[in-house]
């Protein structure tokens, strides 16, 4: 399994390929302002502290919602996304879908 950091260098890469595009609001999210070591957007343990810090600066965050459609449309991810960790979405997604 692949640790936390070579997460991030691979996401990192993605994102400044030519193949993939910036979205605007990606730009103004409080993760990008180097509050938080970019690991702690990665937890080993989505309850722990850093995982819950991460998340505090998500809710405060003014592109909460648009990261957060991307975390849903991109299930794969990993990580905080729009305030919510991978096990979160994909239980809210379960829900949802029960629903329908």
């Amino acid at each position: 399994m692949s640790s936390r950091s070579e997460l991030l260098d691979r996401m990192m890469s993605a994102l400044v390929s030519a193949e993939y595009t910036v979205p605007d609001w990606y730009r103004h999210g409080h993760c990008r302002l180097g509050a938080l070591d970019p690991d702690a957007w990665f937890p080993t343990t989505p309850a722990g502290p850093d995982a819950e810090r991460a998340k505090r600066i998500c809710r405060r965050c003014p592109v909460t919602l648009d990261c957060l459609r991307h975390a849903v449309s991109d299930t794969d991810l990993d990580g905080i996304w729009g305030g919510t960790d991978a096990i979160e979405r994909k239980a809210a997604l379960r829900r949802l879908q029960r629903r329908a």
